[in-house]
């Protein structure tokens, strides 16, 4: 799957918020660095079929989200996490 700017923006925006996204969207966020499985309990990696998994932006994936939302003029999309 390819994902258009746009669409890429909504999808991370999704994830950060803990919204869902299409399976396919997930495997776009994961190859390019900006999401990993981990298990919700102790955030270690986990596989995506285990009934403990999320889906968890990584810190790559944060600064994507608030790149493209200050280049999409959508301020504040996603707020940092310090």
């Amino acid at each position: 799957m390819t994902l258009t700017p746009g669409t890429l923006l909504d999808n991370l925006s999704a994830a950060f918020s803990g919204r869902g996204i299409p399976p396919e969207a997930c495997e776009e966020l994961i190859a390019r660095g900006w999401a990993i499985w981990v298990d919700y309990e102790t955030g270690l990696p986990i596989d995506l079929n285990d009934p403990r998994s999320l889906l968890l932006i990584t810190a790559a994936g944060r600064r994507q989200v608030e790149s493209m939302s200050v280049s999409a003029g959508v301020p504040h999309a996603a707020p940092s996490k310090h």
